[in-house]
């Protein structure tokens, strides 16, 4: 055997066959690159044309470079063959494999049972080619983000194509949890790239009782550029038919924000053409500039009713639609609008075109006396029904003056005075471009009061209260207001003659904490009654009385509120809102231990074991490859581990919110009676549980109810949830993979009870 270099590295060329001489590779460009290889042991095969490497053997050339322990070079064919063990390296990226084959003049070659790892994923196949640069052809091959020794979930394909920097093309596709298949598609497209890309999305499955068995979702996303992007979708309705959707996106950081759906659809159930258009828009223009606008058209008023799973969106029956533009300075702002309001119930339609409106907040007047303020508001309406069209015009214009004084140190008035003009393009005779002109005034005086009780009882330092007295007048002159319109923000201004009283207390506690001291409400009540100088009988209002124990309290709310009226000396109405949220951790703190080491056999499932079967690295593989025997059907594999600990250092949390309304009238008695409440907690370290409900107390009937279920498992996650309200009911199975966020697999199902 001829004598190798010191490092164990000699050159070949192909057009020698003699031993001891070099041989270099073509290039692309007409050059020469050299194979260099190294091993324990060289063997020069002269009437074979063989070389062979044993011993730690290594071959390199250019950016690829394969390891094994035995390697043979065919240098007529140009082709290297290793017999075991092969580690083909690619750049930073290793395939293993039970045996390879390459041919450098073809730059093509294969490994069987091959295996590797790219960026957060990792790859098996009884057969992979490298059909490109970084990118592979796999036969029966698995894929998964999983870094388990046994992967808790893998894609399974027949036939797949690995684009390393992009993505992954299959077909058919199963997505298997455990071994066991949960999804079957015929052809699948999966995204690699965990930045924003274009590619398709997970569609989703289910039934309702409108639409029937659904396949929704079944969409492409297109990214137009760094600020844009684009997703068109169809939906497969059994009972219904096809619905196309089209939705784009346009954003600019803190500038522009623009998002717009269509949904069109051949109602077969209907008989007619259905659609639904949304878009949001809001645009900074400046530092004190903005616009902003909304679209929500229907084609009828029960699409939403039919197709939203939303129960907000299905009890939500008025849809408003705006442009608008606002600008703003220290002392006041502009904006303007055009408006459209639909009400689906009542089928009402209401447009403003155009709304303009400007505000004065405040103005010093000299010697800062009092202060200006005053706006302006100018609407054009349209308002339609079943009776007819109705059109109006309006201008109105309001100034107020206002001031504070203070009397005797501790009593504050402040008196206004405002003065109104409106414009109107006809009053209800029919008489044309009427004004309306009206002035009102009032005056305020109040005060606060203190009254401390010193205690000294261990951290309690004292009791505080606090009185609030107030008494209001206000005046305004009698006007024919049957001669003028209702609409948009104008309305009416009848005369008034009115005295308001009002009483605010709170009860407060001073103590030691620490250092210091600090103080907290333990009670407030607050009560106010009126009179009124133009009533015939009685000008006595009833007295109002709201209070709260401990406001601001997390733990707890109570509040109380009640109307008494004092002609007929009782209460006509109470009402009671008490509310309980408690948190915290159960479970004796514990470190977390690690996962329990797998005793099964860490090949995925469907994974060869037969030698013959193999995974290839190039498209002219040679027929002497036997492809093995296959079935094409994904095999059970290892259940996941299981965590020796639950807990966390701080113990499992939970939460609760318990809440109770409760209403009395006069000679009715209690009228309502209802109990809201919620939980979750977390019942191990990858288990959480949540729970609400609506109860009516005097129905004894359950209002709506929610719960669901989360499971957290090392690499995806489920959640199973369940709404019932009324008649309707839906539940959803949601499974997604944390390393995909974009790959989601939904099972939701819906309807409408009947009798």
């Amino acid at each position: 055997m001829p004598a190798d270099s010191a490092d164990g590295s000699r050159a070949a060329d192909t057009s020698a066959a003699a031993p001891g001489e070099g041989w270099d590779l073509p290039g692309d460009d007409g050059s020469y690159e050299a194979i260099r290889y190294q091993g324990q042991r060289i063997d020069y095969l002269v009437d074979r044309e063989l070389i062979v490497l044993t011993g730690q053997a290594r071959v390199r050339y250019k950016d690829i470079r394969v390891e094994g322990d035995s390697i043979s070079f065919d240098t007529r064919r140009q082709e290297l063959t290793v017999s075991r063990n092969p580690v083909l390296y690619d750049k930073e990226d290793a395939i293993r494999g039970d045996r390879m084959v390459y041919n450098f003049r073809t730059r093509r070659g294969w490994i069987y049972n091959g295996s590797t790892d790219f960026e957060k994923g990792r790859y098996w196949g009884r057969r992979i080619r490298q059909v490109g640069e970084r990118t592979l052809n796999v036969d029966y091959g698995r894929y998964t983000t999983c870094d388990a020794e046994n992967p808790h979930y893998y894609f399974w394909a027949r036939r797949m194509k690995i684009y390393l920097d992009d993505k992954l093309v299959a077909q058919p596709v199963a997505l298997c949890f455990s071994g066991v298949p949960v999804l079957v598609l015929p052809f699948w497209m999966l995204p690699l790239r965990h930045d924003r890309h274009s590619g398709f999305l997970m569609p989703r499955f289910g039934n309702s009782a409108y639409e029937g068995v659904y396949v929704k979702n079944m969409a492409y996303y297109q990214v137009i550029d760094e600020r844009s992007d684009l997703t068109v979708s169809g939906d497969y309705l059994e009972f219904v038919g096809w619905r196309g959707n089209l939705e784009g996106r346009f954003l600019a950081a803190n500038r522009i924000s623009a998002l717009g759906n269509f949904a069109f659809l051949e109602d077969r159930r209907q008989l007619q053409r259905r659609w639904n258009l949304n878009a949001d828009y809001s645009h900074r223009l400046g530092r004190r500039t903005s616009a902003a606008g909304r679209a929500a058209f229907l084609s009828d008023t029960r699409y939403h009713t039919d197709f939203s799973d939303d129960l907000n969106t299905r009890l939500d029956r008025n849809l408003r639609s705006y442009l608008a533009l606002n600008h703003s300075w220290p002392t006041g702002g502009l904006s303007a609008a055009a408006d459209h309001s639909h009400n689906l119930d009542l089928e009402t339609k209401s447009t403003r075109l155009p709304e303009i409106a400007a505000s004065l907040y405040r103005l010093d007047l000299p010697g800062g006396i009092a202060g200006l303020s005053g706006g302006s508001y100018f609407i054009n309406t349209r308002t339609s029904d079943r009776n007819g069209l109705d059109r109006h015009q309006g201008w109105d214009n309001t100034a107020n003056l206002s001031t504070a004084l203070h009397l005797f140190r501790h009593i504050t008035v402040s008196p206004r005075a405002s003065l109104r003009a409106t414009w109107y393009d006809r009053d209800t005779s029919g008489s044309r471009n009427t004004v309306r002109w009206l002035y009102n005034g009032g005056v305020t005086a109040g005060t606060t009061l203190y009254g401390l009780l010193p205690l000294g009882l261990g951290p309690l330092l004292g009791l505080r209260h606090v009185a609030q007295p107030s008494l209001s007048y206000s005046y305004a002159p009698k006007i024919d207001q049957g001669r003028y319109h209702v609409f948009g923000s104008i309305g009416q201004m009848g005369e008034q003659r009115h005295l308001g009283v009002s009483l605010g207390n709170t009860f407060q506690a001073k103590y030691r904490k620490g250092k210091g001291t600090a103080k907290v409400d333990l009670l407030s009540v607050s009560s106010s009654a009126g009179y009124n100088y133009l009533a015939a009988e009685k000008r006595w209002s009833g007295i109002g009385t709201s209070a709260a124990v401990l406001p601001g309290n997390p733990l707890f709310d109570l509040r109380l509120s009640n109307y008494y009226d004092v002609y007929r000396k009782r209460s006509e109405y109470t009402n009671l809102d008490a509310g309980l949220r408690l948190s915290g951790a159960f479970g004796r703190p514990q470190p977390k231990t690690a996962p329990g080491k797998a005793e099964a056999d860490t090949a995925l499932p469907g994974q060869a074991s037969d030698s013959t079967a193999g995974t290839l690295i190039g498209e002219t593989a040679d027929a002497s490859a036997a492809d093995g025997d296959s079935t094409g059907t994904p095999a059970d594999s290892a259940r996941p581990e299981t965590s020796g600990s639950l807990q966390g250092p701080g113990g499992l949390p939970w939460s609760a919110w318990l809440g109770l309304s409760q209403g009395w009238r006069a000679g009715q008695g209690a009228v309502q009676s209802m109990v809201r409440g919620s939980a979750e907690a977390s019942i191990t370290k990858n288990w959480k549980v949540s729970y609400g409900q609506y109860y009516d107390v005097r129905q004894r009937q359950m209002v709506s109810q929610e719960y669901s279920v989360y499971r957290d498992l090392h690499c995806w996650e489920a959640r199973f949830s369940s709404t019932k309200s009324g008649i309707y009911w839906f539940y959803e199975i949601r499974i997604n993979l944390k390393s995909i966020p974009e790959l989601k697999l939904q099972l939701p199902k819906s309807g409408r009870a009947s009798y």
